[in-house]
């Protein structure tokens, strides 16, 4: 990777923005490009200065982040692409309080950064009255907050296009972890309203999710956003879809619930029922493992069922564990996976059978428990 050319202070740094680098409204990823080094040209020095792409307002900034590839001491420096943005260093602390040892101090100081450029194209809203109405309003009316919202001008013409990026107080807390077998980042949904004209002649919306929010909900086109009405207003227009991804969100949960009942759910609030008093544990979110305790003419041992992914088209796994009965140390547990059994079955019928098989195998597996054969 070019990034293994850097000083090595500064290869720490790139490395934490590489690997934790997500800001913004979207939370986006940032990425680097351009490396280069500051030294002379007839001077082989490794790189100290690159430039930062950071997602922002729907579109990308480009800031140039500059090092001294002799002085690890110093903190860096930064050029950015809007001329018109020149912070107050003092605002921010993670530059002045610069620690070289802290891999995360460049990171800190991009996010701090951020939020005053956020503050500062916010700003710039004063001077057009039906973007500062727009703005405002919705901050005041959609149950947002200043940091929910980012605001980029077009810098080749201040007259419009300007972006709204809006993140959307969408509660995805209850999509089935069942939906995807990966981590596939923080659940979001955000809005990207463009005005073509500082007027609002033509408002232009946009949704984007997250993946596994598009996973369940499906594809953004599926959903079918409302346009923007004509002299509509943004405080009216974002409750509107937000209220409808809330919907949406519950009508995904209720049909994987719905799902999870004819299969998973099924089967193992079955074998609850059957061994109630017996229960040790099981899986209440994608209801794929369920354990008890069993006894069997004074004989204890403990019972698990765990479902496979592709269930009911894959057989559960049975495993019986002795709790009287070591095997190399460990206590003596036998699989099984050879019994009755079809994907057709009833999730009642598959408890049932479970349960007959349970009852038939209890003889055999506590004689091998004792005389520890397989």
């Amino acid at each position: 990777m070019v990034q293994s050319l850097f000083a090595p202070h500064v290869q720490r740094f790139v490395e934490e923005v590489l690997r934790q680098g997500k800001t913004g409204v979207s939370s986006g990823s940032l990425s680097i490009t351009s490396s280069k080094s500051g030294a002379p040209f007839h001077e082989q020095r490794p790189l100290d200065r690159f430039k930062l792409i950071i997602p922002y307002g729907g579109q990308s900034l480009t800031w140039e982040v500059i090092f001294d590839g002799e002085h690890e001491e110093h903190p860096p420096d930064f050029i950015f692409d809007d001329t018109e943005f020149l912070p107050n260093i003092e605002d921010v602390h993670s530059l002045c309080e610069w620690t070289p040892r802290d891999t995360s101090c460049l990171l800190r100081s991009v996010h701090e950064l951020l939020d005053l450029y956020r503050k500062k194209t916010a700003s710039q809203l004063k001077d057009f009255s039906r973007l500062q109405f727009e703005y405002s309003s919705l901050l005041h009316q959609a149950d947002l907050t200043e940091s929910d919202v980012e605001v980029l001008f077009n810098r080749k013409n201040r007259n419009g296009p300007v972006n709204f990026l809006i993140r959307l107080p969408v509660d995805f807390s209850k999509i089935p972890p069942v939906l995807t077998r990966e981590n596939l980042g923080e659940d979001s949904a955000v809005l990207l309203i463009t005005f073509q004209t500082i007027e609002g002649v033509k408002i232009t919306p946009q949704l984007y999710l997250s993946p596994r929010v598009e996973q369940s909900l499906g594809e953004t086109s599926a959903l079918r956003i409302p346009s923007f009405p004509n002299g509509g207003c943004l405080m009216d227009y974002v409750p509107i879809v937000t209220e409808l991804l809330t919907r949406k969100s519950a009508h995904s949960l209720n049909a994987e619930l719905a799902k999870l009942n004819k299969t998973k759910l099924g089967p193992i609030l079955m074998l609850i029922s059957h061994f109630s008093r017996s229960l040790i544990e099981y899986d209440a979110e994608s209801f794929s493992q369920v354990t008890f305790l069993l006894e069997y003419k004074h004989f204890f041992f403990i019972f698990s069922s765990f479902l496979p992914h592709y269930f009911p088209q894959e057989k559960p796994s049975f495993i019986f564990q002795s709790v009287y009965h070591a095997s190399s140390g460990q206590p003596y547990t036998s699989t099984c996976t050879n019994y009755p059994y079809s994907p057709r079955w009833s999730g009642s019928e598959m408890a049932e059978r479970a349960r007959s098989f349970i009852l038939e195998y209890i003889p055999s597996f506590q004689w091998n428990s004792v005389t520890n054969k397989s």
